[in-house]
Parts: C-alpha cells; structure tokens; sequence
C-alpha cells in the first residue's frame, strides 16, 4: 500500500494496516484527493461506493447494506465515487468526485464537528460553487489548504 501510494505520488501519506481504523494511518487532503482521482478509474468502485443499499443472501440470512453517505441515498447528487470514514482521531470525513456546477469536482472533507456536519459541509459547498458558477465567478481548481490529518 505505501509503495503504491508513492508510485500515485501521494507524499504525506504512510500506511501502518489496511483498514484504515489506526490512528498511525496518516494522509493529507490532498493525497486523499489524489487517491480519489485514482480509484475513480476503477468501475466496480464507482458502483460499489455509489449503491445507496443491497441484499445480499449469505447461507440463509439476507444481509441487508446501507451506504452511510446520505449524499448517496438522498439522491439529488451526482456522485460518481464517494467514500465515507470515521476514527475519533481523525473524525468524520468524506472524499467524492461529484459533478457540480457542471464540473467534475473531487471534495476532501475532513473532522466534521458531528454526525451530520459533513453533509452539511458538502451542502454549503454546493450551494457555494453553484452561485460562483451562475454569476460567472471561476471556481477554484484546488484548494491551498494542505494539512496533514489522521486516518
């Protein structure tokens, strides 16, 4: 995982275990972003990350899965990869590629202050590059925002 991750040029980012519940996993917003971009290639994440629920039959239960973005369940969005995380480290976050304003845009959001702020947090961004793109304002094409975070 580290090595790939060097290879996709993601430099503030170090692995310790793969399922990014330690706290010793490290990234940056802007490997994140990278990472994002990176799976996007890959079709059957897109579809996986972006099915709002699914049964499924193991032996003889049916498992039932709930994605726990509620961009993707809500439905008003257009979400082409998204993925959702929680450590009490590093918070509650969401990365996504979205189509906004009639771009492709990749958010990194990170620490949400509780349960639902980083819907909200996601909502307010909208509505902002919604209104820059109405009035004719450029949206920026990367933040300058490079903080190192946990998780």
């Amino acid at each position: 995982m580290n090595q790939r991750a060097r290879d996709l040029g993601m430099h503030d980012t170090r692995f310790v275990e793969p399922t990014g519940l330690s706290s010793k996993n490290q990234s940056s917003a802007h490997d994140l972003a990278i990472l994002v971009r990176a799976s996007h290639e890959h079709e059957l994440l897109r579809q996986f990350s972006v099915t709002p629920e699914a049964k499924m039959a193991v032996g003889r239960q049916q498992l039932q899965f709930r994605n726990t973005n509620g961009l993707v369940r809500g439905g008003t969005w257009d979400i082409a990869l998204q993925k959702t995380g929680y450590i009490a480290e590093a918070g509650r976050c969401v990365v996504m590629q979205a189509t906004l304003a009639g771009r492709e845009l990749i958010l990194v959001l990170l620490d949400s202050a509780g349960r639902y702020s980083r819907i909200g947090d996601a909502e307010r961004l909208r509505k902002w590059i919604t209104e820059h793109a109405a009035q004719g304002s450029p949206v920026p094409e990367r933040s300058s925002v490079r903080s190192p975070v946990t998780g």
